[in-house]
């Protein structure tokens, strides 16, 4: 439990530095466990009025304390508050929720395998009512058996439910004996951190694909030749307008006599286009872009 000696200065403190940010979550209390980590009344009682708690030798303060601390800076953004049990339990969550004046709660989850509430009927029971009424953020997931057969379920009931979740943790530990996301710091995945990745790209989709396309020289007279040049990621196959383009990258000569658009487009599981301008008088040809997937010109007659 947070100590009431420091955490709501910290909370001021960080509340005023971050309230004009509304980017920024705040996550008010990490895994509390009052009243010796036993799923109770007493434990709800404790992580929202906080004072005097059962298996906390310190005075605590409570959820309501630091959302009030909070919200008197000014700030607006979203706030993150715990269930019990190291934030695995929220079965009493919606009785024991704190007050809001801008209602703009939600609901921290901690879910792993083996430990409470950690299979579907627990989550229909006790977590699906709290993710129907506020936005729910399970900002740890994980499994220590190097496998993702855990969190694959979950992660699709989540997905239903449209709640939010964090696979846990960046670091390089035995993944047998603790959830980590990778072997190395170069990202490399444990077959856990592998799970999780392969889900969120099943959920964007493909890549979309990368076109750029540039020309050279950068200034030609009517009838020049000029090389146009392309290049691409994530594509299948590429088509060029007023131009042949052949594959997904390379290199063409042009001579145009007049003012000519050339554009490229891209196919993956997207599409995308770009464009270059020739002209047939002294012309400053135009650059690719790959940010944004598009070329500007600048012509000089």
């Amino acid at each position: 439990m947070p100590g009431a000696d420091r955490s709501s200065a910290f909370w001021a403190g960080g509340a005023t530095t971050y309230r004009n940010n509304s980017s920024v979550i705040f996550d008010l209390f990490n895994e509390p466990w009052p009243d010796n980590n036993n799923i109770s009344s007493a434990a709800w009682t404790c992580l929202k009025n906080g004072v005097t708690c059962l298996g906390v030798s310190y005075t605590a303060v409570g959820m309501q304390s630091l959302v009030d601390t909070v919200r008197a800076t000014g700030a607006t953004n979203i706030l993150m508050i715990p269930g019990i049990t190291y934030a695995n339990t929220l079965d009493q969550w919606l009785t024991y929720k704190p007050t809001d004046p801008l209602n703009n709660l939600a609901a921290s989850w901690h879910s792993y395998a083996g430990q409470y509430c950690s299979g579907q009927s627990c989550w229909d029971s006790q977590i699906a009512p709290v993710a129907a009424a506020v936005p729910l953020i399970a900002g740890e997931i994980g499994e220590s058996d190097c496998a993702a057969t855990f969190i694959n379920p979950l992660m699709t009931w989540l997905d239903a439910h449209n709640a939010n979740y964090l696979g846990w943790a960046w670091a390089t530990y035995d993944c047998s004996a603790f959830p980590s996301l990778i072997s190395n710091y170069d990202g490399t995945p444990t077959p856990f951190g592998q799970g999780l990745h392969d889900h969120l790209l099943a959920l964007t989709g493909s890549p979309a694909p990368i076109v750029s396309l540039s020309v050279s020289p950068n200034s030609i007279v009517s009838g020049q030749f000029a090389t146009l040049t392309w290049s691409s990621t994530n594509a299948t196959s590429c088509t060029g307008t007023d131009f042949a383009a052949s594959g997904t990258s390379g290199s063409t000569a042009v001579a145009p006599t007049s003012n000519t658009i050339y554009s490229i487009t891209c196919t993956g599981t997207e599409q995308v286009g770009c464009h270059c301008c020739g002209s047939g008088k002294d012309h400053r040809a135009a650059r690719g872009r790959d940010d944004y997937q598009t070329c500007f010109t600048s012509n000089r007659v």
